[in-house]
């Protein structure tokens, strides 16, 4: 009898496992009644896009789509000067909850994908939504919100938080990323007609709204209290060119504003004016420009267009 030997070949394959990067929701979304991420205290990839910086401090970073759970902040003072907002990004780091506030730790890499991306707009809530005292605001830690029609009920506290109401929810606003007290008054039984903010929370405090800049403020619904900013240089060098981003409060349809325009004053001394640059704006044409001597320029814009 012939014996039969079989050759039983092991075939190993080596397959490589690339890791994919958390989103914010994924970190953010829980039904524990603590609002604890179920990622506290492991060391975790997320990937999002810078929404705020807090200069030597932090940044925010959110998913692109927007919604509930979907914002998270990024703790480390190094970390803040490594990115941009519009930033699209890979942050390596630890969740930890501080607080009470859920967030990505000192992180140990920052990956930067893509530079310029929209921030997800802001949702519009009531305050009834997004109360300072009840967990129901949870969901919307780390997220850009907008509020409306509200009445100031205190005035800023010694760490810049004061509160609004609108019906019978309150919510709380503070200044992490400017002095708001210092940029206008708040008195209580003013009306503010919308605030715009980045929510997070401290135990000690509950929910709060951090608007951005004034921009994010709009006490009256009328064109007198729209907000137009200009963006810095830095350190500038002589002989090179700069760009100046120039942006303005959204102009609502409701304000029947037939066309606006844009005086630019500058030391021609010191600066040579170019040109206005459109590019990624509602602006569709060229506006045209008037020469007002030296040192001032003029930009008149239809009413269906927007420089910022």
């Amino acid at each position: 009898m012939k014996g039969i030997i079989l050759s039983i070949l092991s075939l190993t394959v080596a397959v490589g496992i690339m890791a994919v990067p958390f989103s914010c929701y994924d970190i953010q979304y829980t039904e524990n009644a603590s609002g604890d991420s179920p990622y506290e205290g492991q060391t975790v990839d997320v990937t999002g896009v810078v929404t705020a910086v807090i200069p030597g401090t932090g940044f925010y970073m959110a998913d692109p789509g927007g919604g509930p759970w979907s914002g998270l902040y990024v703790y480390g003072r190094n970390s803040a000067a490594q990115v941009s907002v519009g930033d699209e990004i890979i942050a390596t780091g630890d969740i930890i909850e501080y607080s009470g506030l859920t967030e990505l730790s000192l992180p140990t890499n920052i990956q930067i994908i893509s530079n310029n991306n929209p921030v997800p707009a802001a949702i519009d809530l009531t305050t009834a939504q997004v109360p300072y005292n009840n967990r129901i605001s949870e969901q919307w830690e780390g997220v850009l919100v907008s509020i409306y029609d509200l009445t100031v009920t205190s005035t800023p506290d010694s760490y810049g938080q004061w509160k609004v109401s609108s019906g019978n929810a309150v919510s709380m606003i503070d200044d992490i990323f400017f002095n708001i007290a210092a940029a206008t008054t708040i008195n209580i039984g003013d009306t503010w007609h919308k605030i715009t903010g980045i929510v997070d929370q401290h135990t000690a405090a509950g929910y709060k709204l951090n608007p951005r800049s004034m921009q994010d403020m709009i006490k009256e619904n009328k064109i007198e209290n729209s907000i137009i900013e200009i963006s810095s240089i830095g350190n500038a060098q002589i002989g090179e060119s700069y760009i100046l981003d120039v942006s303005t409060s959204m102009i609502n349809s409701d304000w029947e504003v037939s066309s606006y325009t844009m005086d630019l004053s500058f030391d021609n001394g010191r600066l040579q004016f170019n040109d206005v640059v459109f590019d990624s704006t509602l602006t569709l044409t060229r506006p045209p420009v008037s020469d007002l001597g030296p040192g001032r320029d003029r930009r008149h814009y239809p009413a269906d267009t927007d420089p910022a």
